[in-house]
């Protein structure tokens, strides 16, 4: 019976002490702990990369995770995916504790105080992060410096498309990616060797998904103002104006001349019942001629839009066959 009070005793005082142990102090003294607070000591998150000969490249790739929207009305595209990034910052550089290569993942309180390369959509209409559960970005610094930098995002991309081969038409649907305030001589966006990754299993609505490629588009801005001299074209449109209000007074002046020579040799003419007679005959042969008209168009009509419908639909079914046929390809990157 002592046996048994003595390790019950034993065991509670045991758990007591490891109760005790605060994991905040623990971790302070961790490695860690240390080396992300001698790393940020002084460090400036609103300076890029300290300069060198060459400006800082920054490599960029997507993972695209789905494809929730194509839309014909509005021209836009609406994606999932993950951008990944990549560059090297000389100031994250630490000791490995083995000697060897060593990576390790920030914490959210550090990641907010890291420089990031301030990339964003050119051509994007809207776009937002991904926080549920907890935020999805991913932030890990290695120790000879690079930085490796992946965050979740759902954007509506604009897309400029051709309608004229519509349905049988394939579009595509750029994703253009620019610094919003660094020029090339501080950061250079580079692609990665395996810049575009997209899921096997990834479906589209009402469309295949063909190849997916790579360019350059880069674009030079500058903050000139032109003037633009609008007299020229205001003097040119009311040229216009004048010369037509000048043909409407001709046009009225020539009528009212008319109409005055029209009761002149009404009044002349000796046969008043006679000119009665002639305009009456005149309106006659203008509706039988009208009839005739309507008669010979509706024969006309009756023939060629069926004719024209059967020719129509064994075009577009050709078409639509042989275009089936070529576009059932295999996604290539």
């Amino acid at each position: 019976m002592k046996n048994r009070i003595l390790y019950l005793c034993i065991l509670i005082s045991v758990y007591k002490k490891s109760d005790s142990v605060n994991p905040k102090e623990t971790y302070k003294h961790s490695w860690q702990y240390i080396t992300l607070k001698r790393i940020f000591d002084g460090y400036v998150k609103q300076e890029p990369p300290p300069p060198s000969e060459r400006p800082t490249d920054v490599f960029i790739g997507i993972n695209v995770n789905s494809f929730y929207s194509i839309s014909e009305q509005s021209m836009d595209y609406s994606v999932i995916l993950y951008l990944r990034q990549q560059w090297l910052e000389p100031r994250l550089k630490f000791p490995s504790p083995d000697g060897i290569f060593h990576q390790m993942k920030l914490p959210d309180d550090y990641g907010k105080a890291l420089w990031v390369p301030d990339i964003f959509f050119r051509n994007e209409k809207h776009a937002s992060y991904h926080d549920v559960t907890v935020p999805n970005r991913l932030l890990r610094i290695n120790s000879n410096g690079s930085v490796w930098y992946t965050i979740k995002i759902s954007a509506t991309l604009s897309c400029p498309m051709n309608l004229q081969s519509y349905p049988l038409d394939i579009q595509r649907c750029p994703m253009m990616f620019e610094s919003f305030g660094y020029t090339k001589s501080t950061m250079d966006l580079k692609w990665l060797d395996n810049a575009v990754d997209i899921d096997k299993d990834l479906e589209l609505p009402q469309f295949k998904l063909l190849t997916a490629k790579q360019a350059d588009c880069s674009q030079n801005y500058t903050a000139a103002r032109r003037q633009i001299n609008a007299k020229p074209v205001k003097e040119e449109r009311m040229r216009h104006r004048g010369l037509a209000n000048n043909l409407q007074l001709l046009s009225g002046e020539s009528q009212n001349l008319t109409g005055l020579i029209r009761r002149y040799l009404k009044v002349k003419s000796t046969g008043e019942d006679e000119s009665d007679r002639s305009e009456a005959y005149l309106k006659t042969y203008d509706q039988e001629l009208s009839k005739r008209r309507a008669r010979t168009i509706d024969k006309i009509s009756r023939k060629f839009f069926p004719l024209a419908f059967l020719v129509f639909n064994i075009i577009y079914w050709l078409i639509y066959a042989t275009g089936e046929k070529s576009t059932d390809e295999p996604v290539t990157k």
